[in-house]
């Protein structure tokens, strides 16, 4: 990236590529998350603006407000923050140009491309304003263009503000852009969403012409044309245009607010009425229309039969849209809605069918064909619905095909899963009839030449326990489950109370619409709570639907049934035994757990008839290998099926079995070159490996589970799951069970490397001293070693040299022996932290560095970020405070690219020992927050313990003394609870930092203070440390 000297690299997890642009207030760079490795644009505050309280709030604002509004055009956010001193929005990142740009290469665009662009960014505006927000900054460089999917996008809600005030900005004051503002927002009167109708009047003008309505030499010209000027006429720049439009325009710029549009919807609606084109319901749901497909205006309503909607069109807006636009243009003849049942593909292909109807003047024609079973009667249930009467015996066909001949008219073919033979019948209407288009519903898709597939997706469902009402009523799922609460119970009302147990239920059923408005239907008689508490049988509760619905869509149940049925035998087996799968899996492990041992290479065949079914989802590939998953609801119905057959432990077992031999295999990945890879996979796994521990203890069936568990304790480290590794591991041994010694001493081990991650150094001792007999009996050197370098650290931190030094030379000579590289370089790092502790730091500095030599060879990159550490850290200890920033910012940063946890937390908290050293207390605060957070999630109290010290000595230097002398106290109580002994940077900082304290207060209050101090609980004590109110 382009060097920024006041922006890192690296920041809050994301990777900074280059700089995107920049504005008053900050830049935006493209960025990716480097753990997800997802691409999108970073805004961050400018630092020097970041030291204003009024422009951080502003910025924080920015974030809330664009997270409380859910609209397709206005660009999503995914996550805001402080990180390094630095604020930051991530949000999608948009793949194209912004509108000005657009305006600037080509000047004045086609009619229907400005005003499609302008009534969607119309619509965007509305829903703002339907909570009561007002941008205050629409201009073409604010509206984004997103080359690959053709969306626009509404972006920079910096200036946003309530329409009811929010404080942070007064009358008198103006803010916004002078190319677009308004009369009243110019002269700094308070200002309501007129504004943003007049500023888009203005975006109008300009795509239209390719220049503002008012370019005049001056800001101050400008001004006062806004004020006096009467709005220039669109078609003095092209005369071609319709006069209608300068009517248009000059609404919109009205002086007066009340002259103009009352919403931006009207805005956009009078301008396609200027063009000549498109009714009311297209302009609701803003489409872009090709010239070429737009049909002219017919006398009369064009005929058709689509269905009478019992029901209000909810959730589906942004799907609506999009399918409108692609059905509409030229090149698009036909479009297949597919999905699982009960994903609403029939009522989103009416609603859209109707939204595009005067697109087709011969008209609009919906045909069940859930009745028909048979594909050769598909024919003459198209023929019976388009009036054609055979003309001869066995000449549907030919009549059909001469109907359609020359006519601009639309089929909606609902429910074609079940006829998929007869495919070839459509594609022969679509040859006779070049004006005709299909929208299909179907389960699986026809696979015809041209046919475009859209996967219906589940409902966007919020996250729980934010408790805002709002911000979930935007929400699609939880807008759907109110608005069929309420059709059964008018005075339900969404509230803080019962929110998470709304939105419980909405992902419980994977926001399937079905399944809500089933769930929804509930509420005459129960809470949202009470639902949720009978989900165990969801398929079971959720009945009931509409008697006038087919069967299929009165239950849940029914909806898959329906499905099932229409498979072959060989892939209702197939879908049975995956239901044992957790939160998806791969191709290999479906052919290990789930194939049919006659027919082990069914399974590639089986997943494809799944997929086109809809039952099974194809995710997101990572590295290079596919990924499948279930619906919750469908695998669910699939475990009946599997318990019907009287497989399931056999199944089970496969599957604990195949994710024994995974977590095996990944295990020395874990610490070579590979190692992000296996992470990764690990992380996609570990729903799958819980399951089959579960299963493992269940059962008694210990073997399988204590290999899982044996091979993972690094990724547990890693990813901070260490409390629950080490709970299962210590119910699994506590089993009496008949388990190979090989299997148990590597549990043996892994239980105490948990202990040891978690501060609980004698459980750690005593686990590995029965490892290292059980590894010593087996004759497993390698075993031993390991054992032996751990034995050796936990003697280094009860300050037994002479123990530490004894098993860490033994665990060095047996490590080189192997060529084990790792354990030797873990051997190093304890005889260093010796030579530390005697002070003998140029020793202790070599013999780190040549561990970290070692950890470099094997291409362990997560013991390389631990030994950069180790060597700041003992740095730090012997006062070279910027050489030991240097490489633990180094160590810490390949962490955060791992996603250390146990690594980002001692590279945290040694940052803040160094900020303290060199006397930034501030810095030192923020980093010590962090890693006090990030240690106390993992569970590591030892860690916590060394937070505490540093937190205490960031109170002395605040002269808060009281303070100080009370964490100084919690933090010895609880490494004297741990068995553990200061280590050196510990020592350095108690050597600096405790005798001030002690001299301010005397012996007797410094006395009083620390008992205090050490009689307080954990959680008080992290709280106290944190309390920077002096």
């Amino acid at each position: 990236m382009s060097s920024t000297p006041d922006i890192p690299t690296l920041l809050a997890g994301y990777r900074i590529e280059r700089e995107l642009g920049r504005g008053g207030m900050g830049r935006v760079y493209e960025a990716e998350h480097v753990h997800l490795q997802r691409r999108l644009a970073l805004k961050v505050l400018a630092p020097h603006l970041a030291e204003d309280e009024s422009f951080r709030e502003r910025f924080v604002r920015e974030s809330r407000l664009l997270a409380a509004i859910d609209h397709p055009n206005i660009i999503p956010i995914f996550d805001a923050g402080e990180a390094d001193g630095l604020l930051y929005i991530a949000m999608r990142y948009v793949d194209g140009e912004d509108l000005k740009a657009l305006i600037e290469r080509e000047g004045g665009l086609d009619p229907a491309h400005a005003v499609s662009i302008v009534a969607q960014i119309g619509d965007a505006l509305d829903a703002a304003h339907a909570r009561e927000l007002v941008h205050r900054d629409v201009k073409p460089a604010n509206i984004l263009l997103d080359e690959p999917t053709q969306r626009i996008f509404l972006t920079d809600f910096g200036l946003a503000r309530r329409v009811r005030g929010d404080g942070m900005s007064a009358e008198g004051l103006f803010l916004g852009t002078i190319d677009y503002a308004a009369p009243e927002q110019i002269e700094g009167r308070s200002v309501g969403s007129s504004v943003d109708v007049y500023a888009l009047g203005c975006v109008l003008h300009e795509c239209l012409t390719g220049k503002p309505p008012f370019p005049k030499e001056t800001d101050v010209a400008v001004v006062h044309a806004h004020l006096i000027d009467a709005p220039p006429r669109v078609t003095a720049t092209r005369p071609e245009l319709s006069t209608a439009l300068d009517e248009v325009v000059a609404r919109a710029l009205a002086k007066s607010a009340d002259d103009r549009f009352a919403t931006c919807g009207e805005l956009a609606q009078a301008a396609r009425a200027a063009l000549g084109g498109a009714p009311p319901s297209i302009v609701a749901a803003p489409v872009r229309v090709d010239e070429a497909a737009a049909a002219p205006p017919t006398e009369g309503p064009a005929p058709s039969t689509l269905p009478v909607d019992a029901t209000p069109f909810v959730g589906r807006e942004a799907d609506a849209e999009l399918l409108c636009e692609r059905l509409a243009r030229e090149d698009a003849r036909m479009v297949t809605l597919s999905g699982p049942g009960g994903t609403g593909k029939t009522r989103l292909a009416v609603e859209v069918a109707r939204r595009l109807e005067q697109l087709f003047p011969e008209g609009t024609f919906f045909i069940d064909l859930s009745p028909v079973f048979d594909p050769v009667a598909v024919e003459p249930r198209i023929a019976e619905a388009l009036g054609v009467e055979e003309v001869s015996p066995g000449d549907v066909g030919a009549a059909l095909r001469l109907r359609v001949r020359g006519e601009r008219l639309l089929l909606v073919l609902d429910n074609f899963e079940q006829v998929l033979p007869a495919a070839p019948v459509v594609a022969e209407l679509l040859d006779a009839g070049a004006g005709m288009k299909v929208l299909a519903t179907s389960r699986s898709p026809l696979r015809l030449r041209g046919e475009y597939e859209y996967q219906v997706p589940p409902l966007r469902v919020p996250r729980r326990g934010t408790g805002d009402v709002e911000a979930a009523l935007g929400s699609p799922a939880v807008q759907l489950f109110v608005d069929r609460a309420r059709a059964v119970r008018s005075d339900f009302e969404l509230t803080a109370d019962n929110l998470d147990a709304v939105v419980d239920v909405c992902a419980g059923v994977d926001g399937l619409p079905l399944a809500i408005e089933l769930a929804a239907a509930w509420m005459k008689l129960l809470t949202p709570n009470e639902v949720l508490a009978r989900f165990e049988q969801r398929l079971e509760l959720l009945t009931g639907g509409g008697r006038d619905l087919p069967s299929r869509h009165q239950t849940l149940r029914g909806a898959i049934d329906w499905s099932h049925e229409l498979l072959e035998p060989d892939a209702q087996l197939l879908m049975s035994r995956l239901a044992v799968f957790s939160h998806g899996w791969t191709l290999a492990a479906a052919e290990a757990v789930a194939a049919d041992s006659q027919d082990p290479l069914g399974v590639v065949e089986g997943l494809s008839s799944l997929a086109d079914a809809s039952l099974v989802r194809r995710l997101e590939v990572a590295a290079g290998e596919s990924r499948f998953a279930m619906l919750q609801t469908i695998q669910e119905y699939a475990l009946y099926r599997l318990i019907e057959r009287g497989e399931v432990e056999d199944v089970r077992r496969r599957h604990a079995e195949y994710f024994a031999g995974l977590a095996e295999q990944a295990e020395p990945e874990l610490v070579g070159p590979d190692q992000d890879a296996w992470l990764r996979k690990l992380d996609d796994e570990t729903a799958n490996l819980r399951t089959a521990l579960r299963w493992s203890l269940e059962s008694g069936e210990l073997a399988p589970g204590l290999r899982i568990a044996g091979a993972l304790p690094r990724f547990w480290s890693i990813r901070g799951h260490m409390p629950e590794g080490r709970a299962w591991l210590e119910l699994a041994l506590g089993q009496p069970a008949d388990v190979p010694a090989a299997i148990r001493a590597r549990a043996l081990f892994a239980s105490g490397y948990a202990a040891l991650g978690l501060g609980d150094f004698g459980a750690a001792l005593q686990r590995f001293e029965e490892a290292l007999r059980l590894f010593r009996e087996l004759d497993d050197a390698r075993g031993v070693a390991q054992c032996l370098a751990q034995l050796g650290w936990l003697a280094t931190t009860r300050d037994d040299h002479e123990r530490a030094v004894s098993v860490s030379q033994e665990s060095l000579t047996l490590a080189r022996d192997l060529g084990d590289k790792r354990t030797a370089s873990v051997a190093l790092s304890n005889l260093a932290e010796i030579a530390a502790a005697d002070g003998g730091w140029d020793e202790a500095t070599r013999l780190f560095e040549e561990a970290l030599e070692l950890r470099r060879a094997v291409g362990d990159r997560r013991n390389v970020a631990n030994a950069l550490l180790n060597l700041g850290r003992t740095e730090l200890a012997r006062g070279d405070h910027e050489r030991a920033a240097a490489v633990l910012k180094e160590g810490l940063e390949l962490a955060v690219e791992l996603d250390d946890t146990w690594s980002i937390s001692v590279g945290l908290s040694a940052l803040a020992q160094t900020a303290l050293q060199q006397g930034d207390a501030r810095q030192a605060r923020t980093l010590l927050a962090e890693a006090l957070d990030t240690a106390r999630k993992r569970g590591d109290r030892r860690l916590v313990a060394a937070c505490l010290q540093t937190a205490a000595a960031t109170a002395a230097a605040d002269e808060d003394y009281a303070r100080a002398a009370r964490v100084w106290g919690a933090a010895d109580a609880l490494r004297q609870e741990l068995g553990a002994s200061l280590s050196p940077a510990e020592r350095a900082v108690e050597r600096v930092s405790l005798a001030p304290v002690r001299a301010a207060l005397g012996d007797t209050e410094f006395q009083q203070e620390h008992a205090s101090g050490r009689a307080l609980e954990l959680d008080d004590a992290i709280a106290l440390a944190l309390d920077t109110r002096r």
